[in-house]
């Protein structure tokens, strides 16, 4: 019982009708002597540093692009666990978005072509896909009718060859991927001429979700990091502050 009653303590703002006043601290124009106060308390109290640190990252967050965060940001008061509970799921579930919708970045160390070259759209080299049957798009070339496509296994015996009319096709359900097989796609256009033999192409690979998951949270962009930080600062903020305000056993 003592430890948890010091564990509270340690999250309990020391001096309320100051922290109470802290959000005053990023008012500009504050007279030198409540900030220094307020400084002082800061310095001293845990629960108002911690609201404070969940406060800023949430604000980068809602910089970064999310207007629901940004509005949040707005909001106010940090110190309300149903609050934070809210924050917190909104940010997650558009980390979530970021990492699972969004086109994956490219790996460290691939090529990246320029903006007039031959070059797939998706899947981006060295990718992980989670559909046995994806489809495959490229930037369609200059003076090309059609276009015939294979894909050939690495270390596989996959082999698969079609002709699509558009710089898009999808692999056929009788020649789907099987888990961890890695693929090269190579377009070549018609007429032939128009680009040199492997010019245009790309290697992939099919998984299960326990693999493209952590594929795309490490190519999702900087802005799912920063709100999935956020979420989860928020939510465990909502948890100590739910604590803190549990009445004592017995009361």
């Amino acid at each position: 019982m003592a430890q948890e009653e010091h564990i509270d303590a340690t999250y309990e703002c020391v001096q309320p009708e100051l922290g109470d006043q802290i959000g005053q601290l990023d008012v500009t124009g504050l007279a030198p002597d409540i900030r220094r106060r307020l400084q002082a308390h800061l310095a001293v109290c845990d629960s108002c540093r911690l609201t404070r640190s969940v406060a800023r990252v949430l604000q980068e967050a809602a910089q970064d692009g999310s207007p629901a965060l940004e509005a949040a940001t707005m909001a106010g008061d940090w110190r309300r666990p149903a609050y934070l509970v809210w924050a917190g799921s909104l940010a997650l579930a558009a980390s979530l978005a970021l990492v699972l919708l969004l086109p994956p970045g490219r790996l460290p160390g691939t090529l990246v072509r320029g903006a007039g070259e031959p070059a797939f759209v998706r899947p981006v080299e060295g990718e992980v896909v989670w559909s046995t049957t994806p489809q495959l798009a490229w930037r369609p070339v200059p003076g090309a009718t059609s276009y015939r496509i294979s894909v050939t296994g690495i270390d596989n015996p996959y082999r698969w060859q079609g002709e699509s009319r558009t710089a898009a096709l999808t692999l056929p359900p009788d020649h789907a991927l099987r888990r961890g097989e890695r693929v090269r796609a190579v377009v070549q256009t018609v007429p032939a001429d128009l680009l040199p033999l492997g010019a245009l192409s790309v290697t992939f690979r099919h998984e299960g979700l326990a693999a493209y998951l952590p594929y795309r949270l490490g190519v999702a962009p900087r802005a799912s990091w920063v709100l999935g930080g956020a979420g989860l600062l928020s939510l465990l903020l909502a948890l100590v502050l739910g604590r803190r305000r549990r009445p004592p056993v017995g009361a």
